[in-house]
Protein backbone atom coordinates (compact mmCIF):
# COMPACT_ATOMS: atom_id res chain seq x y z
CA UNK A 1 0.00 0.00 0.00
CA UNK A 2 1.22 3.53 -0.87
CA UNK A 3 3.16 5.01 2.41
CA UNK A 4 1.62 8.12 3.38
CA UNK A 5 2.92 10.74 6.18
CA UNK A 6 2.22 9.51 9.63
CA UNK A 7 0.15 12.60 11.43
CA UNK A 8 -0.26 16.35 10.76
CA UNK A 9 -1.28 18.55 8.23
CA UNK A 10 0.65 16.89 5.53
CA UNK A 11 -1.14 13.72 5.78
CA UNK A 12 -4.58 15.90 6.59
CA UNK A 13 -3.88 17.42 3.10
CA UNK A 14 -3.18 14.03 1.06
CA UNK A 15 -6.48 12.35 2.58
CA UNK A 16 -8.40 15.46 1.90
CA UNK A 17 -6.92 15.84 -1.92
CA UNK A 18 -7.72 11.72 -2.35
CA UNK A 19 -11.03 12.55 -0.69
CA UNK A 20 -12.56 15.16 -3.16
CA UNK A 21 -10.61 13.18 -5.98
CA UNK A 22 -13.18 10.15 -5.08
CA UNK A 23 -15.63 12.15 -4.64
CA UNK A 24 -15.54 14.32 -8.19
CA UNK A 25 -15.07 11.44 -10.01
CA UNK A 26 -17.63 8.48 -10.96
CA UNK A 27 -18.70 5.90 -13.66
CA UNK A 28 -19.24 6.73 -17.16
CA UNK A 29 -17.23 9.83 -16.45
CA UNK A 30 -14.06 9.16 -15.40
CA UNK A 31 -10.74 11.15 -14.84
CA UNK A 32 -8.42 10.03 -17.75
CA UNK A 33 -5.53 11.58 -15.69
CA UNK A 34 -6.14 8.78 -12.68
CA UNK A 35 -3.09 6.37 -13.22
CA UNK A 36 -6.14 3.29 -12.50
CA UNK A 37 -8.43 4.72 -15.22
CA UNK A 38 -8.57 2.07 -18.07
CA UNK A 39 -9.92 1.63 -21.59
CA UNK A 40 -12.07 -1.17 -22.62
CA UNK A 41 -14.18 -2.00 -26.17
CA UNK A 42 -17.41 -1.59 -23.78
CA UNK A 43 -15.82 1.73 -22.52
CA UNK A 44 -13.48 3.58 -19.76
CA UNK A 45 -13.38 1.85 -16.05
CA UNK A 46 -11.36 1.51 -13.37
CA UNK A 47 -11.39 -1.04 -9.98
CA UNK A 48 -12.03 2.25 -7.56
CA UNK A 49 -8.98 1.84 -5.86
CA UNK A 50 -9.10 5.27 -4.70
CA UNK A 51 -11.62 3.98 -2.57
CA UNK A 52 -9.35 1.24 -1.42
CA UNK A 53 -6.61 3.72 -0.83
CA UNK A 54 -8.94 5.98 1.30
CA UNK A 55 -10.45 3.11 3.15
CA UNK A 56 -7.18 1.86 4.01
CA UNK A 57 -5.43 5.23 5.51
CA UNK A 58 -8.50 6.90 7.01
CA UNK A 59 -7.82 7.42 10.83
CA UNK A 60 -10.56 8.21 13.07
CA UNK A 61 -9.34 12.01 13.07
CA UNK A 62 -9.20 11.99 9.22
CA UNK A 63 -12.44 13.06 8.08
CA UNK A 64 -13.41 16.74 8.61
CA UNK A 65 -15.84 17.50 11.93
CA UNK A 66 -18.46 19.59 11.93
CA UNK A 67 -19.62 19.90 16.08
CA UNK A 68 -23.51 20.81 15.48
CA UNK A 69 -23.78 20.54 19.53
CA UNK A 70 -21.81 19.95 22.85
CA UNK A 71 -23.14 16.31 21.78
CA UNK A 72 -23.84 15.85 17.87
CA UNK A 73 -20.34 16.32 15.56
CA UNK A 74 -21.17 15.30 12.43
CA UNK A 75 -18.08 13.67 10.33
CA UNK A 76 -17.97 14.34 6.84
CA UNK A 77 -17.70 10.84 4.59
CA UNK A 78 -16.88 10.69 1.03
CA UNK A 79 -20.38 11.87 -1.33
CA UNK A 80 -20.54 8.63 -2.88
CA UNK A 81 -21.09 5.08 -2.09
CA UNK A 82 -18.86 2.36 -4.21
CA UNK A 83 -20.30 2.06 -8.24
CA UNK A 84 -22.99 -1.16 -7.78
CA UNK A 85 -22.13 -3.86 -10.19
CA UNK A 86 -24.85 -4.45 -12.93
CA UNK A 87 -27.39 -7.33 -11.19
CA UNK A 88 -26.50 -10.46 -13.50
CA UNK A 89 -29.65 -11.75 -15.32
CA UNK A 90 -29.02 -15.08 -13.38
CA UNK A 91 -28.36 -15.18 -9.53
CA UNK A 92 -25.58 -15.96 -7.86
CA UNK A 93 -25.73 -19.45 -6.62
CA UNK A 94 -22.80 -20.90 -4.30
CA UNK A 95 -23.97 -24.37 -4.73
CA UNK A 96 -24.81 -24.80 -7.79
CA UNK A 97 -20.98 -23.21 -8.62
CA UNK A 98 -19.70 -25.74 -6.86
CA UNK A 99 -21.58 -28.84 -8.72
CA UNK A 100 -20.68 -26.84 -12.35
CA UNK A 101 -16.95 -27.01 -11.11
CA UNK A 102 -17.09 -30.13 -9.49
CA UNK A 103 -15.56 -31.99 -12.45
CA UNK A 104 -12.84 -29.40 -13.12
CA UNK A 105 -9.29 -28.95 -11.86
CA UNK A 106 -9.13 -26.81 -8.82
CA UNK A 107 -6.88 -24.22 -10.57
CA UNK A 108 -9.38 -23.77 -12.90
CA UNK A 109 -12.95 -24.04 -10.24
CA UNK A 110 -14.59 -20.53 -9.25
CA UNK A 111 -13.50 -19.30 -5.65
CA UNK A 112 -16.68 -20.14 -4.10
CA UNK A 113 -16.82 -23.96 -5.72
CA UNK A 114 -13.19 -24.00 -3.59
CA UNK A 115 -14.25 -22.74 -0.36
CA UNK A 116 -17.26 -24.72 -0.46
CA UNK A 117 -14.80 -28.13 -1.54
CA UNK A 118 -12.22 -26.73 1.37
CA UNK A 119 -14.81 -26.57 4.15
CA UNK A 120 -15.93 -30.05 2.81
CA UNK A 121 -12.73 -31.47 2.88
CA UNK A 122 -11.84 -30.67 6.18
CA UNK A 123 -14.75 -33.20 7.65
CA UNK A 124 -13.56 -36.41 8.82
CA UNK A 125 -13.71 -38.88 6.39
CA UNK A 126 -15.05 -42.45 8.14
CA UNK A 127 -12.98 -45.67 7.93
CA UNK A 128 -9.86 -43.72 9.16
CA UNK A 129 -8.68 -41.90 12.17
CA UNK A 130 -7.68 -39.06 10.54
CA UNK A 131 -9.06 -37.05 7.63
CA UNK A 132 -6.22 -38.41 4.44
CA UNK A 133 -6.87 -34.42 3.04
CA UNK A 134 -3.88 -32.75 3.79
CA UNK A 135 -2.10 -32.89 0.14
CA UNK A 136 -6.38 -31.84 -1.09
CA UNK A 137 -6.47 -29.69 1.26
CA UNK A 138 -2.89 -27.74 -0.45
CA UNK A 139 -4.23 -28.52 -3.73
CA UNK A 140 -7.29 -25.69 -2.64
CA UNK A 141 -5.51 -23.53 -0.40
CA UNK A 142 -2.99 -22.83 -3.44
CA UNK A 143 -5.55 -22.77 -5.79
CA UNK A 144 -7.67 -19.96 -3.94
CA UNK A 145 -4.12 -18.51 -3.57
CA UNK A 146 -4.17 -18.04 -7.41
CA UNK A 147 -7.61 -16.19 -7.05
CA UNK A 148 -6.21 -13.43 -4.36
CA UNK A 149 -7.49 -15.24 -1.43
CA UNK A 150 -4.96 -15.69 1.89
CA UNK A 151 -4.26 -19.01 3.09
CA UNK A 152 -5.44 -18.12 6.42
CA UNK A 153 -9.16 -18.87 5.10
CA UNK A 154 -9.02 -22.43 6.34
CA UNK A 155 -9.21 -20.71 9.97
CA UNK A 156 -12.41 -19.31 8.75
CA UNK A 157 -15.23 -19.90 11.73
CA UNK A 158 -17.14 -21.58 9.05
CA UNK A 159 -15.29 -23.84 8.12
CA UNK A 160 -14.06 -24.79 11.47
CA UNK A 161 -17.94 -25.08 12.69
CA UNK A 162 -17.98 -27.73 9.78
CA UNK A 163 -15.57 -30.12 11.10
CA UNK A 164 -16.19 -29.69 14.50
CA UNK A 165 -19.94 -30.54 14.12
CA UNK A 166 -19.09 -33.47 12.04
CA UNK A 167 -17.26 -35.24 15.05
CA UNK A 168 -19.70 -34.54 17.28
CA UNK A 169 -22.53 -36.06 15.21
CA UNK A 170 -20.55 -38.82 14.22
CA UNK A 171 -18.90 -39.74 17.98
CA UNK A 172 -22.78 -39.71 18.97
CA UNK A 173 -24.07 -41.76 15.93
CA UNK A 174 -24.69 -44.87 17.80
CA UNK A 175 -27.50 -43.05 19.93
CA UNK A 176 -28.61 -41.26 17.70
CA UNK A 177 -29.64 -44.29 15.57
CA UNK A 178 -31.03 -45.99 18.76
CA UNK A 179 -28.11 -48.78 18.01
CA UNK A 180 -28.89 -51.80 19.98
CA UNK A 181 -27.92 -54.71 18.27
CA UNK A 182 -25.05 -57.25 18.63
CA UNK A 183 -23.41 -55.89 15.48
CA UNK A 184 -23.07 -52.39 17.10
CA UNK A 185 -19.17 -52.98 17.15
CA UNK A 186 -19.38 -52.51 12.97
CA UNK A 187 -20.10 -49.15 13.38
CA UNK A 188 -16.88 -48.50 14.66
CA UNK A 189 -15.07 -48.38 12.06
CA UNK A 190 -16.90 -45.79 10.68
CA UNK A 191 -16.48 -43.32 13.77
CA UNK A 192 -13.55 -41.57 14.86
CA UNK A 193 -12.46 -43.52 17.75
CA UNK A 194 -9.75 -40.79 19.47
CA UNK A 195 -12.07 -38.69 19.16
CA UNK A 196 -14.80 -40.64 21.15
CA UNK A 197 -12.05 -41.49 24.03
CA UNK A 198 -11.38 -37.68 24.33
CA UNK A 199 -15.26 -37.18 24.93
CA UNK A 200 -15.84 -39.75 27.09
CA UNK A 201 -18.39 -41.28 24.72
CA UNK A 202 -17.32 -45.04 24.81
CA UNK A 203 -18.85 -48.55 25.64
CA UNK A 204 -22.26 -49.57 24.35
CA UNK A 205 -24.69 -46.81 23.81
CA UNK A 206 -27.11 -45.92 25.93
CA UNK A 207 -30.83 -46.42 23.93
CA UNK A 208 -32.63 -43.18 23.95
CA UNK A 209 -36.35 -44.00 24.95
CA UNK A 210 -37.89 -40.49 25.01
CA UNK A 211 -37.78 -37.12 23.67
CA UNK A 212 -36.40 -35.24 26.91
CA UNK A 213 -33.27 -38.02 27.08
CA UNK A 214 -32.79 -37.21 23.46
CA UNK A 215 -33.10 -33.16 23.87
CA UNK A 216 -30.40 -33.74 27.11
CA UNK A 217 -28.56 -35.25 24.47
CA UNK A 218 -28.22 -32.85 21.80
CA UNK A 219 -28.31 -30.35 24.64
CA UNK A 220 -24.62 -31.91 25.12
CA UNK A 221 -23.48 -32.30 22.10
CA UNK A 222 -24.13 -28.60 21.07
CA UNK A 223 -23.38 -27.15 24.20
CA UNK A 224 -20.26 -29.16 25.87
CA UNK A 225 -19.17 -31.21 22.66
CA UNK A 226 -18.87 -28.76 20.10
CA UNK A 227 -17.30 -26.20 21.71
CA UNK A 228 -14.16 -28.24 22.98
CA UNK A 229 -13.83 -29.72 19.44
CA UNK A 230 -13.83 -26.27 17.83
CA UNK A 231 -11.03 -24.98 20.64
CA UNK A 232 -8.83 -27.62 19.95
CA UNK A 233 -8.85 -26.77 15.98
CA UNK A 234 -8.38 -23.66 16.99
CA UNK A 235 -5.65 -24.19 18.96
CA UNK A 236 -3.86 -26.47 16.09
CA UNK A 237 -1.00 -25.44 13.81
CA UNK A 238 -1.82 -25.47 10.01
CA UNK A 239 0.44 -28.93 9.04
CA UNK A 240 -2.04 -30.31 11.79
CA UNK A 241 -5.77 -28.71 11.37
CA UNK A 242 -4.77 -29.74 7.22
CA UNK A 243 -5.26 -33.61 8.34
CA UNK A 244 -7.60 -33.05 11.35
CA UNK A 245 -5.56 -34.50 13.87
CA UNK A 246 -7.12 -35.83 16.73
CA UNK A 247 -6.12 -35.57 20.73
CA UNK A 248 -4.28 -38.60 21.75
CA UNK A 249 -6.64 -38.94 24.90
CA UNK A 250 -8.38 -37.25 27.39
CA UNK A 251 -5.60 -35.43 29.16
CA UNK A 252 -4.48 -33.90 26.14
CA UNK A 253 -7.74 -32.25 25.11
CA UNK A 254 -7.99 -31.25 28.68
CA UNK A 255 -4.58 -29.61 28.23
CA UNK A 256 -5.36 -27.79 24.95
CA UNK A 257 -8.41 -27.02 26.65
CA UNK A 258 -7.02 -25.36 29.29
CA UNK A 259 -4.92 -22.89 27.06
CA UNK A 260 -6.86 -19.69 25.80
CA UNK A 261 -8.06 -19.96 22.02
CA UNK A 262 -5.33 -17.75 19.62
CA UNK A 263 -7.41 -14.65 18.38
CA UNK A 264 -6.49 -14.11 14.63
CA UNK A 265 -6.65 -10.49 13.26
CA UNK A 266 -7.78 -12.20 9.97
CA UNK A 267 -11.20 -13.96 11.20
CA UNK A 268 -13.25 -11.41 10.95
CA UNK A 269 -11.93 -10.92 6.91
CA UNK A 270 -11.60 -14.57 6.11
CA UNK A 271 -15.92 -15.35 7.77
CA UNK A 272 -16.50 -12.08 5.47
CA UNK A 273 -14.54 -13.69 2.28
CA UNK A 274 -16.20 -16.98 2.94
CA UNK A 275 -19.82 -15.66 3.42
CA UNK A 276 -19.48 -13.59 0.12
CA UNK A 277 -18.49 -16.06 -1.84
CA UNK A 278 -19.58 -19.73 -0.30
CA UNK A 279 -23.29 -18.58 0.91
CA UNK A 280 -25.51 -17.51 -1.35
CA UNK A 281 -28.00 -15.09 0.67
CA UNK A 282 -26.91 -12.54 2.38
CA UNK A 283 -29.60 -12.77 4.85
CA UNK A 284 -27.49 -16.22 5.96
CA UNK A 285 -24.48 -14.09 6.48
CA UNK A 286 -22.42 -13.67 9.46
CA UNK A 287 -23.20 -10.06 11.57
CA UNK A 288 -19.23 -9.20 11.30
CA UNK A 289 -19.57 -10.18 7.14
CA UNK A 290 -22.64 -8.08 6.82
CA UNK A 291 -21.16 -5.23 8.99
CA UNK A 292 -17.66 -5.63 6.70
CA UNK A 293 -19.55 -5.47 3.29
CA UNK A 294 -21.29 -2.47 4.74
CA UNK A 295 -18.63 -0.41 5.41
CA UNK A 296 -16.81 -1.83 2.06
CA UNK A 297 -19.75 -0.57 0.20
CA UNK A 298 -19.82 2.83 1.90
CA UNK A 299 -15.77 3.36 1.26
CA UNK A 300 -14.84 2.68 4.67
CA UNK A 301 -13.03 -0.71 4.50
CA UNK A 302 -10.48 -1.49 1.96
CA UNK A 303 -11.32 -4.40 -0.79
CA UNK A 304 -10.34 -8.06 1.18
CA UNK A 305 -9.35 -9.58 -2.03
CA UNK A 306 -8.66 -8.41 -5.67
CA UNK A 307 -11.55 -6.39 -7.51
CA UNK A 308 -11.80 -8.78 -10.25
CA UNK A 309 -13.10 -11.53 -7.64
CA UNK A 310 -15.12 -9.33 -5.92
CA UNK A 311 -16.93 -8.29 -8.93
CA UNK A 312 -17.52 -11.79 -9.73
CA UNK A 313 -20.06 -11.83 -7.23
CA UNK A 314 -21.81 -8.72 -6.89
CA UNK A 315 -23.43 -7.50 -3.87
CA UNK A 316 -26.16 -5.04 -3.98
CA UNK A 317 -26.14 -2.55 -1.20
CA UNK A 318 -29.97 -2.92 -1.02
CA UNK A 319 -29.89 -6.65 -0.28
CA UNK A 320 -26.85 -5.91 2.49
CA UNK A 321 -29.58 -3.37 4.30
CA UNK A 322 -31.99 -5.69 4.05
CA UNK A 323 -29.96 -8.49 5.50
CA UNK A 324 -29.06 -5.56 8.42
CA UNK A 325 -32.26 -4.75 8.84
CA UNK A 326 -33.52 -8.57 9.27
CA UNK A 327 -30.53 -9.03 11.57
CA UNK A 328 -31.47 -5.89 13.76
CA UNK A 329 -35.14 -7.07 14.48
CA UNK A 330 -34.09 -10.60 15.25
CA UNK A 331 -30.93 -10.71 16.67
CA UNK A 332 -27.67 -12.23 16.32
CA UNK A 333 -27.32 -15.97 15.28
CA UNK A 334 -26.36 -18.05 18.48
CA UNK A 335 -22.47 -18.98 17.97
CA UNK A 336 -23.39 -22.52 18.76
CA UNK A 337 -25.45 -24.47 15.46
CA UNK A 338 -28.98 -25.47 16.32
CA UNK A 339 -28.44 -28.76 14.24
CA UNK A 340 -26.55 -31.67 13.55
CA UNK A 341 -24.68 -32.09 10.39
CA UNK A 342 -26.21 -34.13 8.04
CA UNK A 343 -23.71 -33.95 5.24
CA UNK A 344 -21.48 -36.06 7.82
CA UNK A 345 -24.08 -39.38 8.12
CA UNK A 346 -24.15 -39.77 4.82
CA UNK A 347 -20.84 -41.76 4.76
CA UNK A 348 -22.15 -44.19 7.73
CA UNK A 349 -25.46 -44.83 5.96
CA UNK A 350 -23.97 -45.88 2.64
CA UNK A 351 -22.52 -48.58 4.15
CA UNK A 352 -25.15 -49.75 5.95
CA UNK A 353 -27.44 -49.39 2.17
CA UNK A 354 -24.69 -51.24 1.11
CA UNK A 355 -24.80 -54.01 3.98
CA UNK A 356 -28.29 -54.34 3.35
CA UNK A 357 -29.54 -52.60 6.70
CA UNK A 358 -31.87 -50.23 5.08
CA UNK A 359 -33.40 -50.10 8.79
CA UNK A 360 -30.46 -48.65 9.89
CA UNK A 361 -29.71 -46.41 7.31
CA UNK A 362 -33.05 -44.88 7.24
CA UNK A 363 -33.17 -44.24 11.09
CA UNK A 364 -29.87 -42.01 10.51
CA UNK A 365 -31.91 -39.06 8.97
CA UNK A 366 -34.98 -40.14 10.60
CA UNK A 367 -33.76 -38.68 13.50
CA UNK A 368 -32.38 -35.61 11.66
CA UNK A 369 -35.77 -34.67 10.14
CA UNK A 370 -37.08 -35.47 13.48
CA UNK A 371 -34.61 -32.94 15.41
CA UNK A 372 -34.36 -30.32 12.55
CA UNK A 373 -37.93 -30.44 10.60
CA UNK A 374 -36.49 -27.74 8.46
CA UNK A 375 -33.39 -29.51 7.03
CA UNK A 376 -34.30 -30.16 3.07
CA UNK A 377 -31.24 -32.56 2.91
CA UNK A 378 -32.74 -34.94 6.31
CA UNK A 379 -36.02 -35.37 4.68
CA UNK A 380 -34.61 -36.28 0.79
CA UNK A 381 -32.06 -38.86 2.92
CA UNK A 382 -34.68 -40.50 4.64
CA UNK A 383 -36.63 -41.17 1.75
CA UNK A 384 -34.16 -41.94 -0.52
CA UNK A 385 -33.40 -44.34 2.07
CA UNK A 386 -36.59 -46.09 2.42
CA UNK A 387 -37.27 -46.05 -1.41
CA UNK A 388 -37.03 -49.71 -1.62
CA UNK A 389 -39.18 -50.54 0.96
CA UNK A 390 -41.82 -48.38 1.09
CA UNK A 391 -41.69 -45.74 -1.68
CA UNK A 392 -44.67 -44.00 -1.12
CA UNK A 393 -43.24 -42.78 2.55
CA UNK A 394 -40.56 -42.22 0.30
CA UNK A 395 -42.28 -40.16 -2.20
CA UNK A 396 -43.57 -38.38 0.60
CA UNK A 397 -40.27 -37.43 1.92
CA UNK A 398 -38.16 -36.56 -1.28
CA UNK A 399 -41.47 -34.03 -2.19
CA UNK A 400 -40.64 -32.22 1.82
CA UNK A 401 -37.14 -32.26 1.16
CA UNK A 402 -38.34 -30.24 -2.42
CA UNK A 403 -40.47 -28.57 -0.83
CA UNK A 404 -37.88 -26.96 1.83
CA UNK A 405 -35.46 -25.91 -0.92
CA UNK A 406 -33.44 -29.57 -1.58
CA UNK A 407 -31.13 -27.63 -4.06
CA UNK A 408 -30.36 -30.54 -6.42
CA UNK A 409 -34.07 -31.12 -8.58
CA UNK A 410 -33.06 -33.48 -10.96
CA UNK A 411 -31.77 -35.87 -8.46
CA UNK A 412 -35.02 -35.73 -6.78
CA UNK A 413 -37.07 -36.25 -10.14
CA UNK A 414 -35.17 -38.98 -10.99
CA UNK A 415 -36.03 -40.72 -7.30
CA UNK A 416 -39.71 -39.75 -7.62
CA UNK A 417 -39.72 -41.84 -11.46
CA UNK A 418 -38.30 -44.60 -9.97
CA UNK A 419 -40.49 -44.55 -7.06
CA UNK A 420 -43.64 -44.20 -8.91
CA UNK A 421 -42.88 -46.88 -11.16
CA UNK A 422 -42.21 -49.58 -8.69
CA UNK A 423 -45.65 -48.24 -6.90
CA UNK A 424 -47.17 -49.25 -10.30
CA UNK A 425 -47.78 -45.60 -11.59
CA UNK A 426 -45.30 -45.81 -14.71
CA UNK A 427 -47.31 -43.33 -16.39
CA UNK A 428 -46.86 -40.89 -14.08
CA UNK A 429 -43.13 -41.61 -13.89
CA UNK A 430 -42.68 -41.21 -17.60
CA UNK A 431 -44.51 -37.58 -17.36
CA UNK A 432 -41.97 -36.97 -14.13
CA UNK A 433 -38.92 -38.32 -16.57
CA UNK A 434 -39.85 -36.29 -19.29
CA UNK A 435 -40.23 -33.06 -16.82
CA UNK A 436 -36.30 -34.15 -15.82
CA UNK A 437 -35.46 -34.20 -19.64
CA UNK A 438 -37.62 -30.40 -20.50
CA UNK A 439 -35.73 -28.92 -17.34
CA UNK A 440 -32.17 -30.24 -18.39
CA UNK A 441 -30.11 -32.65 -16.78
CA UNK A 442 -26.79 -31.70 -16.13
CA UNK A 443 -24.21 -33.78 -14.13
CA UNK A 444 -24.00 -33.12 -10.40
CA UNK A 445 -20.98 -35.11 -9.60
CA UNK A 446 -20.59 -38.19 -7.97
CA UNK A 447 -23.61 -39.24 -6.14
CA UNK A 448 -26.09 -42.41 -4.89
CA UNK A 449 -28.51 -43.82 -6.68
CA UNK A 450 -30.73 -46.83 -7.19
CA UNK A 451 -30.05 -49.03 -10.39
CA UNK A 452 -33.35 -48.95 -12.62
CA UNK A 453 -35.14 -51.81 -12.32
CA UNK A 454 -38.66 -53.39 -11.87
CA UNK A 455 -38.95 -54.76 -8.81
CA UNK A 456 -37.53 -52.74 -5.86
CA UNK A 457 -36.24 -55.78 -4.27
CA UNK A 458 -33.89 -55.79 -7.20
CA UNK A 459 -32.27 -52.50 -6.77
CA UNK A 460 -28.63 -52.19 -5.92
CA UNK A 461 -27.00 -48.71 -4.78
CA UNK A 462 -24.70 -47.09 -7.37
CA UNK A 463 -22.14 -44.52 -7.05
CA UNK A 464 -22.60 -42.54 -10.41
CA UNK A 465 -20.56 -39.33 -11.52
CA UNK A 466 -21.97 -39.69 -15.25
CA UNK A 467 -25.52 -38.62 -13.99
CA UNK A 468 -26.85 -38.22 -17.95
CA UNK A 469 -26.29 -42.36 -18.56
CA UNK A 470 -28.21 -42.61 -15.38
CA UNK A 471 -31.35 -41.09 -17.26
CA UNK A 472 -30.54 -42.68 -20.29
CA UNK A 473 -31.00 -46.23 -18.67
CA UNK A 474 -33.85 -45.31 -17.17
CA UNK A 475 -35.94 -43.75 -19.62
CA UNK A 476 -34.75 -46.93 -21.67
CA UNK A 477 -36.35 -48.85 -18.65
CA UNK A 478 -39.58 -47.49 -18.99
CA UNK A 479 -40.06 -46.84 -22.31
CA UNK A 480 -39.50 -50.96 -22.81
CA UNK A 481 -41.50 -51.66 -19.89
CA UNK A 482 -44.68 -49.92 -21.69
CA UNK A 483 -43.92 -51.37 -25.79
CA UNK A 484 -43.48 -47.58 -27.22
CA UNK A 485 -40.90 -47.53 -29.74
CA UNK A 486 -41.93 -43.95 -30.32
CA UNK A 487 -41.87 -43.13 -26.52
CA UNK A 488 -38.69 -44.96 -26.61
CA UNK A 489 -36.97 -42.21 -29.54
CA UNK A 490 -38.52 -39.04 -27.96
CA UNK A 491 -36.61 -40.07 -24.72
CA UNK A 492 -33.49 -41.49 -26.38
CA UNK A 493 -33.27 -37.78 -28.72
CA UNK A 494 -34.30 -35.20 -25.63
CA UNK A 495 -31.10 -36.93 -23.46
CA UNK A 496 -28.30 -34.68 -23.84
CA UNK A 497 -25.11 -36.07 -25.35
CA UNK A 498 -22.53 -37.99 -23.21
Amino acid sequence: MTSLPSSGPERAIFIAALRAYTSSCEAPELTPGCPFYRLHVDGAYCGEECMDLLAAHRGDGDAPEVRLSSEITLIQRPTRFRSEVRRPARAYDAREIQLLDSGRSPHVRRAGALLLDLQESLMWKPGVEDAQGGSGVEELLTALEGHGIQRSIIRAPQILDAAAMVIVTLVNLPALVRIERADAEAFDADLPVRWRVALGVEGRPRVLDDADARNLMFQNMLHDQFPKVKHWFRNLPDMDLRVLRSPSGVSELEKVLATPAPTSQFEDRDAWVFDRFAVTFPTAWRSSSLRSEWRYLHGDLPSPCPRPLMASRPVQIADVAAAVADRYVKGDPPQVPDTVSTKSLVSPAVSMLESGDVVGAAAIFDACRRVTPGDPDAHNNYGFCVMTTDPAAAIDALERGAKLGYPERAIFQVNKTLCLHWLGRTDDAIRTLLRVLAEGTRAPGTCFLWSPCHLPSDAKLRSLSDFNAYVAELAAMLASHVGDDDLRRRLAAAIPLR
